[in-house]
């Protein structure tokens, strides 16, 4: 069976300019009344719905302007790439630094935790072995 081609009428160049200031444009007014919709909604909660509120939309708004950013090889980072340069604080409220050595857990705790991870390792060991013989 022979391959058949479609071939695309391609516009000139500034037909395609034309067309893409349009398409911005409406895309900015549609993002203009997207935010006025969106500081009616923030000015209309109360109290801890509204910071809820506020901290969702700006997650959502952070996608978007991600999505629309021009994509490059070198834009994409990581999220811990991305929170170690922005300098985002972890639980103990500092930037992360080398801290000094955790100290050793209560030998009464250091021996639970031991014992629970050795009944972890003989159910998981149970599991598999079911799994085995259920395979075999």
């Amino acid at each position: 069976m022979p391959v058949t081609r479609r071939t695309r009428n391609r516009k000139g160049g500034s037909a395609q300019v034309v067309e893409l200031k349009a398409l911005v444009n409406s895309l900015i007014k549609e993002n203009a009344t997207l935010k006025r919709q969106i500081a009616k909604l923030e000015a209309n909660t109360v109290g801890r719905a509204a910071s809820s509120v506020s901290r969702g939309v700006a997650a959502i708004a952070r996608r978007v302007e991600r999505a629309l950013a021009p994509s490059t090889a070198g834009a994409r980072r990581t999220r811990r790439a991305a929170t170690a340069a922005s300098g985002r604080r972890g639980r103990s409220g500092t930037t992360s630094k080398p801290s000094a050595p955790r100290r050793p857990a209560s030998p009464e705790v250091q021996a639970n935790r031991l014992e629970a991870l050795a009944r972890a390792r003989q159910a998981r060991a149970a599991k598999r072995a079911e799994a085995a013989e259920a395979a075999g």
